[in-house]
């Protein structure tokens, strides 16, 4: 799900997901891009951590990611226009003794 807090936008989720965002006039907007982690677990395994990350697009332009860790880029954005907001999970094959993990999503 994504929410605003402020001039902030929390994603928090433990799968892949899509999202757009809107701005409210346009100028050059200061966009923080930040990884986040999610903790797989199942009972008498050790945990494993996948980070996960955020793309802001113009259709299908990157604009700024944070695949390669936390990101701040000044960005010339446009009132009205919609642009995508992809949080990004990678795959992983996790499990233990056939138990399916729970997971545990860190911001």
């Amino acid at each position: 799900a994504f929410t605003y807090e402020g001039p902030s936008l929390t994603i928090c989720g433990g799968a892949n997901m899509t999202g757009t965002i809107t701005f409210p006039e346009s100028g050059n907007y200061k966009v923080t891009v930040k990884p986040g982690s999610i903790v797989l677990s199942s009972p008498r395994c050790n945990s494993v951590t996948v980070t996960t990350s955020v793309i802001l697009k113009d259709n299908t332009t990157s604009l700024i990611s944070s695949s390669g860790g936390e990101t701040t880029s000044t960005l010339a954005l446009t009132s009205g226009k919609t642009y995508t907001i992809d949080y990004i999970r990678p795959s992983t094959n996790f499990s233990c003794l056939g138990a399916p993990p729970s997971i545990r999503v860190n911001n």
